[in-house]
This record gives structure tokens, C-alpha cells and sequence, in this order.
């Protein structure tokens, strides 16, 4: 659709900040609000993503399998998180995450080449998926709550304050 200036028929035709768009005004205190929640969006995600999303990133795209072994039970004070086993080479590494197995079981861990000790068990692709999801409805759904409250905030006091 195409932004038009206001023309005498509207309301805020006087206005040259206001534009009308099918009957929508969209003036730049909208627009700012938008700006305001994208960044916002922006931070949630990178906050959220900083935590495990580019350690799958990478493993999904670099990872090499190999086989491993579940060395631990799950520590259920410690959200559940095992220990397992892996060799790359001659060296071998132990790491903890939820490896989705029994003690002694064996498991696929992937691991980057560049840095062995960059690992998780299982398919570095669904981990990636299973990420994505919920910091993709984070950053959607936060940003609109909060700046949609304040700005409905914000304008109740704004036509209250001028009554």
C-alpha cells in the first residue's frame, strides 16, 4: 500500500507529520512505539540466543558425530543433567548435558573440530529447533506487551492531562 499525505477530507489534514494509510492514521509517536518494540525484540533475542542457540548454531552446521557414553545418572539437583563421554583422537572429553539416556548407554555427540570441547548429545538440528521456538515467541510476544501497556498507559495520561 501506498503512503499518501492527509487530504482535506481527513481529520488531520493540518498535520504534515500524519500520513493516512487505508484509512489508518499512522503518526510518528506510532512509528517511534514500533522502533521501541523491534529493538526491544531485538534485545530479548540476542539475550535469549547468547545462552545455548549459537553453541547449536554451530554444531549443526560444523558438528562432527561420534560415538559416546552416558557416565552419570541424571543429578536431580541439577536440573537433571548427566555426564557422558566422547573421544576425538587420541583425547577424551567428559561433559554434562541432557543426553536424553541411560548410564552406560552409548549416544551420538557431535562436537566442532576447531574446539573438541564444544559438544551435545544428540542432533545438534533438533536442539537448534527445540531453541528457536520459544526465543522466537519471547521476542514477539514480550515487546508487544510491554509496549502496547505503555503505550496504553501513556496515553490514558496524555488525554487525561489535557481534559
Amino acid at each position: 500500500m501506498l503512503r499518501q499525505r492527509c487530504t482535506a477530507n481527513c481529520p488531520e489534514a493540518s498535520s504534515h507529520r500524519v500520513f493516512c494509510t487505508s484509512q489508518m492514521l499512522i503518526g510518528k509517536r506510532q512509528i517511534v512505539w514500533f522502533g521501541v518494540g523491534f529493538v526491544l525484540a531485538a534485545v530479548i533475542a540476542i539475550g535469549l540466543g547468547s545462552v545455548n542457540w549459537i553453541r547449536y548454531y554451530r554444531l549443526a552446521r560444523h558438528g562432527i558425530p561420534t560415538e559416546g557414553l552416558v557416565t552419570s545418572p541424571p543429578d536431580p539437583h541439577n536440573h537433571g543433567v548427566s555426564s557422558y563421554s566422547y573421544a576425538v583422537g587420541q583425547q577424551t572429553f567428559t561433559a554434562t548435558d541432557h543426553p536424553r539416556a541411560a548410564e552406560g548407554q552409548a549416544i551420538t555427540v557431535f562436537y566442532l573440530p576447531a574446539d573438541p570441547t564444544v559438544s551435545c548429545p544428540g542432533d545438534p538440528h533438533d536442539r537448534l529447533r527445540d531453541e528457536s521456538v520459544p526465543i522466537g515467541m519471547a521476542s514477539l510476544l514480550f515487546p508487544t506487551l510491554i509496549v502496547g501497556s505503555a503505550y496504553n498507559q501513556l496515553g490514558r495520561r496524555g488525554k487525561s492531562g489535557s481534559r
